[in-house]
């Protein structure tokens, strides 16, 4: 009789940690997808970046790592368009998602959109853009 509390006590306790383990891995996605994303593994690193997103953990960031992954992932230009729309409409600091949504218009040959995202990048850009601003200024010279 003394087995089966035993045994009870031993379920419990590796459900929990099965659960904790679960919540674990959704916030661990998001890190996971953007060092895919760094060693070019974008369809992992879209996948990833979907999961966080689809936990609630930080669904701006993960909106963002979709979209660029999209983006050099060569995914639908629609789809990784409106991934980048999202991303804006969710973010906190929309200097990045603008830079990065800016380059995305100059790669796809739309300079009015480009103009447009520049504009507002510049003037919501107050401090650390200083690298995106090089990016932009070398996609024009390049287009």
């Amino acid at each position: 009789m003394r087995v089966v509390p035993v045994l009870i006590i031993c379920l419990c306790s590796g459900l929990f940690s099965l659960a904790s383990g679960v919540a674990m891995g959704d916030a661990d996605s998001l890190r996971h997808s953007r060092s895919a994303f760094a060693d070019g593994r974008y369809l992992e690193a879209f996948s990833l970046a979907k999961e966080a997103y689809d936990a609630g953990t930080n669904p701006p960031a993960a909106t963002l790592v979709m979209a660029r992954a999209s983006e050099l992932g060569q995914m639908s230009r629609r789809r990784t368009e409106q991934l980048y729309l999202t991303a804006l409409e969710l973010a906190n600091h929309k200097a990045p998602v603008l830079g990065h949504l800016t380059l995305f218009f100059l790669h796809h040959g739309q300079p009015d959109k480009a103009a447009q995202t520049e504009a507002a990048f510049r003037a919501a850009c107050r401090f650390n853009c200083v690298e995106l601003e090089q990016q932009i200024s070398a996609a024009r010279q390049n287009r």
